[in-house]
């Protein structure tokens, strides 16, 4: 299915271009009259205008949609990669706190077992 058409569509097509032709066979052999040539080419031409712009129409929206997903999907690899560059930045943060925390809390309790063992041994 390209260009917005499938098989139904280009058979519609091709329907559509032989009428035109069987039109004119008809008129050019004097099986119609004027009138009626003039009204099966009037109702051909309002076909084909029909057909083509639902075709336009189909395929416009078709690769607007493409253009949205494409779009969709880059903001989000976007935002993925935004997010995980966020994580680890909040990872190295917290692995300063811990190492920070764990230091001043070392030091004070290093210096309580010691006062401790002191006060124990006499």
């Amino acid at each position: 299915m390209k260009n917005g058409f499938n098989a139904r569509g280009l058979l519609g097509l091709q329907l559509l271009w032989a009428t035109f032709g069987i039109t004119w066979d008809l008129a050019f052999l004097d099986l119609i009259n004027l009138q009626q040539e003039e009204t099966l080419y009037i109702i051909c031409d309002f076909s084909a205008k029909i057909l083509f712009s639902s075709t336009l129409m189909l395929s416009s929206f078709k690769s607007m949609e493409g253009r949205r997903e494409a779009t969709m999907r880059h903001i989000e690899e976007g935002s993925k990669q935004k997010l995980i560059e966020e994580l680890r930045h909040l990872l190295e943060q917290k692995e300063r706190f811990m190492s920070s925390v764990s230091h001043e809390l070392r030091t004070p309790l290093n210096g309580i077992i010691g006062i401790s063992e002191g006060m124990l041994s006499g």
